[in-house]
């Protein structure tokens, strides 16, 4: 099955863009910047923490971005991640501090970020931008039905 979701395009500097998609963790709506750069999807700790779960443990792997040092890093599970008509449930999910990136946004009046769409989602949903359309289509499985008794 195909979902599409609207991009949000904001022009970050002279000619240069980020895009967004509005998303939902556990029913609560969600900002996301989408980043085909960012080898896993992760999520803002302090943002986040309003709506999902709170038991975090400490990430083992390393986590690092571009102009940022190595970030403290926890794992925790969204129970519902929920991107246009594709539901994740039970998403093993990174959460980092991105302020960083919010106070950037601040500074330029855009919207503060929840989290980063990566290439895990957008690879395992054979994501297909659209920028002319200013959409993303993702490919996921057609829900199981429940076995009649």
């Amino acid at each position: 099955m195909k979902t599409v979701i609207p991009i949000n395009k904001c022009e970050f500097e002279q000619n240069g863009y980020h895009f967004f998609i509005n998303a939902k963790i556990n029913d609560n709506n969600v900002n996301l910047l989408i980043d085909t750069g960012a080898s896993k999807s992760v999520f803002d700790k302090e943002r986040i923490s309003k709506y999902s779960n709170r038991n975090f443990k400490k990430y083992k792997n390393k986590s690092t971005g571009i102009n940022a040092d190595i970030l403290d890093s926890a794992t925790s599970n969204i129970d519902i991640l929920t991107v246009g008509n594709c539901t994740i449930k039970n998403y093993n999910a990174v959460f980092i501090d991105l302020s960083h990136v919010n106070n950037s946004y601040s500074s330029v009046n855009l919207k503060p970020i929840d989290g980063i769409l990566g290439s895990d989602i957008l690879f395992k949903y054979k994501a297909i931008l659209n920028f002319s359309k200013q959409e993303l289509e993702l490919t996921y499985p057609k829900p199981r039905q429940n076995a009649k008794k």
